[in-house]
């Protein structure tokens, strides 16, 4: 998933997700040659889904 389809789904700006990363709060993405490509796509939607779960209390 590129970055810009990762921010459809999280609407934060860049460089929010790339701190994120950075802090352990987003999942890595793969990288080629030290080059960021995108994420794995059931990674986000991972994600998302505990994001989801955290804010509604849920466990």
């Amino acid at each position: 998933m590129s970055i810009e389809k990762a921010l459809g789904c999280v609407p934060v700006s860049k460089s929010t997700i790339y701190r994120w990363v950075k802090d352990g709060l987003f999942p890595e993405p793969i990288r080629e040659n030290g080059r960021t490509i995108g994420w794995r796509a059931m990674d986000v939607f991972n994600w998302l889904h505990q994001e989801w779960k955290r804010k509604n209390g849920i466990t």
